[in-house]
């Protein structure tokens, strides 16, 4: 057997490898704990409080927007920082957070979003970071969570782990993320690199945010079951 985290990756597979025998390639996604990531109500404003007062440049009113991430182009940090221009052009208050995109060896890159910002005149709206400990609070704290990965991830565990602390996720809707954001989120799923749809899209889940996912399906114990699962099935075969 060959576990793929999504359909996606096995559909990847087949499509690549078409001598495979689709039998021996078996979808288990991955999963969270649920009482890592708890449901939290919208907004919380003392989450974002308490990640004003670390990042002064987050404070305010308007929508706070997340993108979790590493300090790499694949990540869509770009992307993330000119739907923020737009939206700030637009009369929106918004503010854009991201953690991990601060990381030794990565200071090129660092350099290259900070003049991205400023070239956006955002600076003052945008606060870089490196990775936080305390990543479901700054989900709470958010309004917006952004998955902008230019190449598609295999699945995309943030916008599970955000939609099972509440929060909203927009995103471009390939790969798995694309693949979890129609079943989950359809609204917040928009067309690969299509700025103006990503836009729309994000003013329209900030006006009317979409419910919630009643039950979140993609857990740890759900995974750890499938994939034992699997391993007695070769045993008895």
């Amino acid at each position: 057997r060959v576990i793929c985290v999504s359909r996606t990756v096995r559909e990847y597979l087949l499509a690549q490898y078409p001598a495979t025998d689709p039998a021996r390639l078996v979808v288990i996604p991955r999963g969270i704990d649920p009482e890592a990531f708890p449901w939290v109500p919208h907004p919380d404003r003392e989450a974002r409080a308490r990640i004003a007062d670390i990042h002064p440049q987050l404070a305010g009113d308007g929508p706070l927007l997340l993108l979790p991430g590493r300090g790499t182009r694949l990540k869509g940090h770009a992307d993330a920082i000119a739907l923020l221009a737009r939206m700030r052009a637009n009369g929106l208050d918004a503010r854009l957070w991201m953690p991990g995109v601060v990381q030794a060896g990565r200071e090129d890159y660092l350099a290259e979003i900070e003049e991205m910002t400023g070239e956006a005149q955002v600076e003052d709206a945008v606060a870089m970071t490196g990775p936080t400990s305390a990543i479901a609070e700054a989900y709470a704290a958010s309004d917006l969570v952004l998955q902008l990965s230019g190449k598609p991830e295999a699945f995309g565990r943030t916008v599970i782990e955000a939609l099972s602390v509440g929060r909203q996720v927009l995103g471009w809707a390939h790969g798995g993320v694309g693949e979890l954001l129609r079943e989950l989120q359809p609204a917040g799923a928009v067309p690969a690199f299509d700025n103006d749809a990503l836009l729309r899209t994000a003013r329209d889940l900030l006006a009317q945010p979409p419910r919630p996912p009643a039950t979140m399906p993609y857990t740890l114990q759900a995974m750890q079951e499938a994939t034992l699962a699997q391993y007695q099935s070769l045993v008895e075969a």
